[in-house]
C-alpha cells in the first residue's frame, strides 16, 4: 500500500509539489489574517485604555439601556400612560 502511494507520488512530481504548495499557502494565510486581527485589536484597546490615561473622573451621559453586570442590555420599558395614539 505505501509502495503504491509513493510510486503515484513520484509519478506525478508536480501535482504532488502543487498541493504541498497551496497547504502551506493556505496555513500562511489563515495564520496571518488571525495574527493581523489580533494586533488591530490589541491596537484599539490600546488606544483606547491609554485615552483614559491621567485622568481623575471621567464624565458620560446617562444611557438609554440598563446594563446588567454581564454587559448585556436590556431596553427600557415604555408606560402604557405615554403611549401616543
Amino acid at each position: 500500500m505505501i509502495r503504491t502511494a509513493l510510486k503515484g507520488i513520484a509519478a506525478r512530481r508536480a501535482r504532488t509539489v502543487l498541493t504541498a504548495l497551496s497547504i502551506v499557502l493556505g496555513v500562511a494565510m489563515i495564520g496571518g489574517a488571525l495574527t493581523l486581527s489580533d494586533t488591530m485589536r490589541h491596537g484599539a484597546n490600546s488606544l483606547t485604555s491609554s485615552s483614559y490615561d491621567g485622568t481623575d473622573a471621567v464624565v458620560s451621559a446617562r444611557t438609554a439601556f440598563d446594563t446588567t453586570e454581564n454587559e448585556t442590555a436590556t431596553t427600557p420599558t415604555v408606560s402604557s400612560a405615554r403611549r401616543l395614539s
